[in-house]
């Protein structure tokens, strides 16, 4: 049912990137998945923020943790 992934904190510095940029870097990494964390608050965002953060996860080959 799960696969092994090696998932990646996002936090700290990367808080200020582009989720885009944030999820590509880490898929060139080797990451598979990404934890987001408060740093991407679901309560800071709009609806349109959150569909974006989910759609180029996805995009970029990454699971979200």
């Amino acid at each position: 049912m799960f696969e092994n992934r090696l998932g990646f904190m996002a936090s700290l510095a990367l808080d200020a990137m582009p989720p885009a940029n944030v999820v590509s870097g880490l898929a060139q990494l080797g990451y598979n998945a990404v934890e987001w964390t408060r740093s991407f608050n679901p309560r800071d965002r709009t609806m349109a923020e959150l569909r974006n953060i989910v759609e180029v996860t996805a995009n970029a080959g990454l699971a979200i943790s």
